[in-house]
């Protein structure tokens, strides 16, 4: 048996707080302030989205969230995503689940062109039938529309699809479809008690094990 599978990216398959914080501090530093931010601190606000983020890192530094996200953007833009950056075991895994012939998908709420580039960055493109990330016409995570072009773009079937994140926008637009979530606890977010998880996984091996159980079941 096969399925379906939905990927988050940041905290799920690629670890981007060190990136982000290089970024961040390159504003910073081009304004003339002392700040420093530390990936430490980046880790928790990731998952709040780029304003959001920025706004709490920057503090006074902030004048224009609007402004500094597209800033924040177009630097990351001129970034390239080595190996490195994937969280142990991604790499293995996605080759793994796609030699056993599961059709999977990137939905992330980060811009578009981002998403393509970190996926062709890593070569990951080949595997992704779909790569959908934040578009001016569909409203972001925990809104499930983002999902739902990820299914109709790679024909999958919600009753036959697992979403793997670690976001509390993850978990809240998988239970919306009705889609089992698996919850990656080594990402950046929190578990939402009463939102259903039907599985936990410290690492992605884990991920990658419980679903080749699942469809050997």
């Amino acid at each position: 048996m096969t399925f379906d599978l939905l990927f988050d990216l940041d905290g799920t398959l690629v670890d981007t707080v060190y990136v982000s914080s290089d970024v961040l501090n390159e504003m910073l530093q081009e304004r003339g302030s002392r700040r420093v931010i530390k990936p430490e601190e980046t880790r928790p606000l990731v998952t709040l989205g780029g304003e959001a983020m920025i706004a709490g890192l920057f503090g006074d530094d902030c004048v224009d969230p609007l402004a500094d996200v597209a800033e924040y953007r177009r630097l990351c833009a001129g970034r390239d995503t080595h190996d490195d950056s994937l969280f142990p075991g991604v790499r293995e895994g996605i080759e793994r689940l796609y030699a056993l012939g599961m059709k999977m998908a990137v939905c992330s709420n980060k811009p578009q062109n981002l998403v393509e580039k970190i996926m062709s960055d890593l070569g990951f493109d080949k595997y992704m039938v779909a790569l959908v990330g934040a578009r001016p016409d569909l409203p972001r995570k925990p809104n499930p529309a983002l999902l739902n072009v990820a299914l109709e773009e790679m024909r999958g079937h919600s009753q036959n699809c697992w979403f793997i994140g670690d976001g509390e926008t993850d978990q809240e637009a998988s239970a919306a479809l009705g889609i089992p979530f698996i919850f990656t606890s080594y990402g950046y977010g929190t578990p939402i008690e009463g939102v259903p998880i039907e599985v936990t996984c410290p690492d992605f091996k884990s991920v990658t094990d419980f679903l080749e159980q699942k469809a050997k079941a």
